[in-house]
C-alpha cells in the first residue's frame, strides 16, 4: 500500500525507532512487487548502488528477484520463513488434510499464478 502507512513506512518506523537503524532510501508509492521493484530501482541507482540484498519470504522470492534483477539491479537473494524440518518423518496424520496445509498451498498456487502474472505483465509492458 502506498503514502503513509506503506510497508516502507512501516519497516523504516521500526528500524529507526526499534533498532536504531537510519534509512536512507525509501520507497513508498509501489501497489505490488513489480512496481516496488521498477520504483526502487532509480532510487538506489541515482546514489549509485546496483547490489542488492533482498529480504522477503521464501514463497515470495522468486518473483521478487526477478522484478528487481528486470531493472538490472544485482541481487543476493535473502528468503526467511523456511518451514521447520520436521523430525519425526512421514506419518499417516500427514496425508489428512488440514488448514496449515491448505494455506500452504494457497500460497504456493498464489505465488505461482502472481509470478506468472508479472512475466505476461513485462512481456507485454515492457518493465
Amino acid at each position: 500500500t502506498s503514502g503513509q502507512y506503506s510497508e516502507a513506512t512501516l519497516m523504516a518506523g521500526v528500524l529507526e525507532d526499534e533498532f536504531s537503524v537510519p534509512v536512507k532510501w525509501l520507497e513508498t508509492e509501489s501497489e505490488d512487487t513489480l512496481e516496488n521493484a521498477r520504483f526502487t530501482a532509480p532510487i538506489l541507482k541515482s546514489d549509485g548502488v546496483t547490489n542488492t540484498i533482498l529480504v522477503t519470504h521464501f514463497s515470495h522470492m522468486g518473483r521478487a528477484k526477478t522484478a528487481f534483477e528486470s531493472q538490472e539491479l544485482k541481487v543476493i537473494a535473502a528468503a526467511v520463513g523456511w518451514p521447520e524440518p520436521k523430525a519425526e518423518g512421514l506419518a499417516a496424520a500427514h496425508f489428512i488434510p488440514s488448514f496449515a496445509g491448505y494455506i500452504k498451498t494457497r500460497n504456493l498456487v498464489y505465488s505461482g499464478l502472481v509470478e506468472l502474472r508479472g512475466e505476461v505483465l513485462t512481456s507485454l509492458q515492457g518493465y
